[in-house]
């Protein structure tokens, strides 16, 4: 029938593995709470790649590329998001 699952099919989805752990944390990856996480000290494009083992450049479009999924405009923003969000980028929330 249209619109109503097989017990089969739903005993599938049940059953089904938990989606990977990047797809946890309002969709953000795991690299991008790695570099939300650097964003929170000051770091530069440059420093941040450093730190992380790629390039400047790669930093720089994860940054760019955390603005609509924290839907923020810069990265004075995405750290502000990180400060509210602790929990979410595995940093314990302040005292």
């Amino acid at each position: 029938m249209y619109g109503q699952l097989s017990e089969a099919e739903a005993a599938k989805i049940r059953e089904a593995p938990a989606p990977p752990e990047e797809f946890h944390h309002h969709g953000l990856t795991r690299r991008d709470r790695d570099v939300l996480r650097e964003l929170l000290t000051g770091a530069a494009n440059k420093e941040i790649g450093g730190r992380l083992g790629i390039s400047e450049g790669s930093a720089k479009q994860y940054v760019c590329g955390l603005f609509p999924k924290l839907h923020v405009n810069n990265r004075q923003g995405a750290a502000l998001w990180a400060q509210r969000h602790p929990e979410l980028i595995g940093r314990e929330p302040p005292a």
